[in-house]
């Protein structure tokens, strides 16, 4: 008797284990992305040096925003909210169930949002 009220426990811990536990974590805390959101923010600004890259015959766009930010042996990307992006996500070159999103910053005078493929 006492066996199976132990597996029926052990049964319901792991079934909350796997329930209520977050499908992933984030790779960064925010703090580790300020090189990236200072990257993102002096591009879009025109203080780095990013040049525009042709995307097709007439339409060009920032070299990272098409290729993203490499830092720290990872490469992030962003994309400007109610722009034109050419990032992965923004192209539909990958789904959202492909992205972690890593930060939303609406401070500056356009909102932006990095990510990075999982």
């Amino acid at each position: 008797m006492m066996g199976v009220e132990l597996v029926m426990i052990f049964g319901v811990l792991v079934w909350a284990l796997f329930w209520l536990l977050p499908t992933s974590t984030p790779f960064a805390s925010h703090q580790d992305l300020t090189p990236v959101v200072e990257m993102v923010r002096g591009s879009l600004s025109g203080a780095i040096n990013d040049p525009m890259v042709d995307v097709v015959p007439g339409v060009s766009a920032r070299s990272s925003n098409l290729r993203g930010l490499s830092m720290g042996g990872s490469v992030f990307y962003y994309y400007v909210e109610g722009h034109a992006n050419f990032d992965p996500l923004s192209r539909g070159v990958v789904g959202h169930d492909s992205v972690e999103i890593m930060l939303r910053d609406s401070s500056g005078p356009s909102a932006f949002v990095i990510y990075r493929m999982r």
